[in-house]
C-alpha cells in the first residue's frame, strides 16, 4: 500500500511540473510574440482573442463554426501611459472591488495573458493613419467616461457597448463599414434575434492580416 502511495505522489508530483512548465512555456511565446508585434502596431488596429474562460467558450459556441475569435479590442495609446493599450467592452473583468462591466482600457499584454487566452491575431484597418487615431480616440473616451458593456447586446443602443459594436461603432464614426450587413443569430437558447460576432468583423475585405499566435 505505501509502494501505491508513493507511486500515486511521484505521478501527481509529474503532472504538476508538466502543467506548470507548459504555462511557462505559453507565458514565454506570447511575451516573444507581444514584444516582436509591438513596433509593427499602430492606433486603430484590432485585436482578436480566444478566451479561455467561460465567457469566451460561450460567445464560439453561440457563433457557429466560423467563431474562431471570442473577442475584439482597439489598439490605442494614451497620452498619459506609455506601450500599447487595448480598448475594450468586456463583461466579468472587474479591476476592482464593486466595479462594473464596461468599456476598459489595460496593457496589450494584459489583454493577451494566458489567463485570458488561448490565441490571438492582429489586423489593420485599411485607411490613413489619421482616421484610425481617431477611432481608437472615440473608443479611449467611451473608457474614461466608463460606458458599460451592453447586457442587451443591442446594436442601436449607444448608451452601452459590447465588444464588436465598440469597434464597429468607432470606425462608423469615421465613415468605415466593417460589419456591413454581416450578423446571425446565436446558436445557444435564451438569445432571439441577430447578433453581431468577432468572425463578423473579422470577414471585412477593409481587414489586413498582421500578425497571430
Amino acid at each position: 500500500m505505501r509502494i501505491l502511495l508513493f507511486i500515486l505522489f511521484l505521478a501527481c508530483l509529474s503532472t504538476s511540473c508538466c502543467w506548470r512548465n507548459d504555462i511557462a512555456t505559453k507565458e514565454a511565446e506570447l511575451s516573444r510574440w507581444i514584444e516582436q508585434v509591438s513596433p509593427c502596431l499602430r492606433e486603430g488596429d484590432l485585436v482578436f482573442r480566444k478566451g479561455i474562460g467561460i465567457a469566451g467558450q460561450i460567445v464560439t459556441m453561440a457563433g457557429g463554426s466560423d467563431e474562431i475569435y471570442s473577442h475584439i479590442g482597439i489598439v490605442v495609446c494614451p497620452q498619459d501611459s506609455s506601450g500599447w493599450f487595448v480598448c475594450h467592452a468586456v463583461p466579468g473583468e472587474p479591476e476592482y472591488e464593486g466595479d462594473i462591466d464596461r468599456v476598459k482600457c489595460e496593457p496589450i499584454e494584459s489583454f493577451f495573458s494566458t489567463q485570458k487566452s488561448s490565441r490571438g491575431k492582429v489586423v489593420r484597418v485599411s485607411c490613413v493613419d489619421s482616421v484610425a487615431h481617431k477611432a481608437a480616440t472615440a473608443t479611449l473616451l467611451m473608457w474614461r467616461q466608463s460606458v458599460p458593456f451592453d447586457h442587451d447586446y443591442d446594436w442601436m443602443d449607444t448608451t452601452a457597448f459590447y465588444c464588436t459594436q465598440l469597434v464597429a461603432w468607432a470606425y462608423a464614426l469615421e465613415g468605415i463599414d466593417l460589419v456591413e450587413d454581416r450578423s446571425h443569430p446565436a446558436r445557444i437558447p435564451c438569445f432571439n434575434g441577430d447578433y453581431v460576432f468577432p468572425s463578423d468583423i473579422e470577414k471585412s475585405d477593409l481587414l489586413t492580416y498582421i500578425s497571430y499566435y
